[in-house]
């Protein structure tokens, strides 16, 4: 039963809701961090034939670039930096994780600025917020245990 875990003896008892607080201090300095430089890196995946020439393969990628960027732009997000492709690395279905070995899949990534940024507020219920500064038990550990 979720909210449940099993303990000594097979007996199972509640999960304390200490175990499940959020450390927001950590969390303040990451994002502290990250509002200071409005640019993001996006990756996006794309596949080849593993037969094709070298002409399709640039036109493949070619495509495939323009079409990241293109549905990024449609998003809000505008390209600052050159983008870079990386592989071959082996391709995997989508709905099914099936490897295709077919097919070799390349990412393809870029660091873009979000046009027009507006704050965005989180509100976290009260009772996951750690209350004293020596509670340091983190929400992995909490998962974990």
């Amino acid at each position: 039963m979720p909210g449940e875990r099993a303990g000594e003896g097979g007996l199972i008892e509640p999960l304390r809701l200490a175990e499940f607080q959020l450390d927001t201090e950590s969390a303040n300095q990451k994002y502290a961090a990250r509002r200071n430089d409005p640019r993001r890196t996006k990756i996006g995946t794309f596949k080849v034939p593993r037969d094709a020439s070298m002409g399709q393969y640039e036109g493949i990628t070619r495509e495939s670039c323009n079409k990241f960027v293109d549905m990024l732009d449609k998003q809000g997000w505008t390209l600052v930096s050159k983008l870079q492709v990386g592989g071959p690395f082996t391709a995997h279905d989508l709905d099914t994780s099936i490897i295709l070995l077919d097919r070799h899949e390349y990412r393809v990534q870029g660091l873009f600025q979000f046009r027009d940024p507006k704050p965005t507020r989180i509100e976290i219920p009260s009772k996951l917020v750690r209350g004293s500064t020596e509670q340091r038990l983190t929400l992995k550990e909490a998962l974990n245990a």
